[in-house]
């Protein structure tokens, strides 16, 4: 996850994840519960209703940072959880246009996207189709220059069951598929 076995951090990313899907969506992955202090204002809503961030059910997925040449900057983690396990209406905070459940084949055929969510995309694809076969390493997306790169690492998180001590590192471009 790129803590270095920093708990703290990787909860707190954790947390931030699941916090900002409700921000940006609308939709909680919660349970009952106390969220603390926190000093953002979404966690008012959460208060409120006496939830705090269910993380039994989020997996680390990846992580990703963009080309040194793009407008846009980012260092992003990226989690996964079952739809089926969020509440609330998808609505959110008006961050993002368009906002709808849209099937990832369709979003990698007809949608402009950035190379590191064409990656993630397809990535989540191959753990839905076949979790038994999906690599439990997490990607890191990256560059090297200006040439896409991804290297694997073992997470501390679990994903689809398996720990780490069945997860070995290894690298490679990204335009080898996988």
């Amino acid at each position: 996850m790129g803590v270095r076995g920093d708990t703290k951090k990787a909860q707190a990313l954790a947390i931030t994840a699941v916090r900002e899907t409700f921000e940006e969506t609308g939709l909680l992955l919660a349970e009952s519960g106390d969220v603390g202090v926190g000093e953002h204002p979404d966690w008012t809503y959460w208060k409120a209703r006496g939830l705090a961030p269910d993380l039994r059910h989020l997996g680390y997925f990846g992580r990703a940072i963009t080309s040194p040449v793009s407008p846009i900057r980012f260092n992003a983690r990226f989690f996964i959880a079952h739809a089926g396990l969020l509440h609330g209406q998808l609505g959110g905070s008006g961050e993002l246009s368009d906002l709808d459940f849209y099937p990832a084949d369709d979003v990698l055929r007809d949608m402009l996207i950035v190379d590191v969510t064409e990656f993630m995309l397809k990535a989540l694809i191959r753990f839905v189709e076949n979790p038994a076969s999906f690599n439990p390493n997490a990607p890191l997306f990256s560059y090297r220059g200006l040439v896409p790169f991804i290297s694997y690492h073992p997470s501390d998180a679990m994903l689809a069951g398996r720990g780490p001590g069945q997860q070995a590192k290894g690298t490679r471009r990204a335009d080898t598929g996988q």
